[in-house]
């Protein structure tokens, strides 16, 4: 039993730092290009930042 937990850590370590990248990669899309576009009042551009945010969300929820 220890030694599967053992076995199974870093595949656990690794999803946790993967996971981590995916919070950081949304949280920068949101911070930076959909609030450009936002402020762009360009509704194209608004539209397809928001079709990128729903993507990396879906990708996320994987």
């Amino acid at each position: 039993m220890v030694r599967a937990r053992l076995r199974d850590f870093p595949a656990c370590a690794v999803r946790s730092a993967l996971k981590a990248v995916e919070r950081l990669l949304i949280e920068d899309h949101a911070n930076h290009c959909m609030e450009a576009a936002i402020l762009s009042g360009d509704a194209d551009e608004q539209r397809s930042k928001f079709r990128e945010m729903v993507a990396l969300l879906e990708k996320a929820r994987d």
